[in-house]
């Protein structure tokens, strides 16, 4: 059996300073193409040819790229920061099937009730990256340094913390998922298919 776990959220995560103007979220689908005729020839296609994250075959995982927009401000006290805010695009990458009109009418339904549970569930992972972000900049508008670059290294050092935290949340959201998934109506008729 195969499962979505966090190697699933594959993280590519690159802060950097921007220039550019204010910084936003922004959520696409990159759709994966799967085939079969029964919900059993379906899931064996994705468990078999899906995209790996992280090594894994899985039904769908998101790909997150953040940017910072930050200004930094000396004064005779120290540096800090003026302003700070991490947007991130979130990539959902989600199975598509090639012609859904060769499954049966209720496998069908299932099948298209199933796309929805996952980008749902995909979904789930933006909100507590986004709600992570958005901590981790309020954390970085708090600190102080006596210059910048030793504010650059305290922000870096908050940031990996929040990370590690965030990925362990991320993680504890999945273990929930690879349960519930399995009672999924597509998914629980899939298993049941003799092989």
């Amino acid at each position: 059996m195969f499962r979505e776990s966090l190697p699933a959220l594959t993280l590519l995560i690159a802060l950097t300073a921007s220039t550019v103007v204010e910084a936003k979220d922004i959520a696409k689908t990159i759709s994966y193409l799967v085939q079969g005729k029964t919900a059993y020839e379906v899931f064996e296609f994705i468990k078999t040819k899906s995209p790996r994250a992280a090594g894994n075959a899985t039904f769908a995982f998101t790909m997150i790229a953040t940017k910072t927009d930050k200004k930094e401000k000396q004064s005779p006290k120290g540096c800090g920061y003026s302003s700070f805010r991490t947007s991130a695009i979130f990539n959902y990458v989600l199975p598509k099937h090639t012609n859904p009109s060769v499954l049966k009418t209720k496998t069908r339904i299932k099948w298209h009730a199933f796309e929805r549970y996952l980008k749902i569930h995909e979904q789930g992972h933006r909100d507590i990256w986004v709600a992570c972000l958005a901590q981790y900049d309020a954390a970085a508008l708090t600190l102080s340094a006596k210059n910048c670059k030793a504010l650059d290294k305290l922000r870096e050092k908050i940031f990996t913390a929040k990370k590690l935290e965030c990925i362990k949340r991320d993680e504890a959201y999945d273990v929930i998922f690879r349960k519930d998934v399995l009672k999924n109506p597509f998914v629980a008729e899939a298993l049941r298919a003799p092989k």
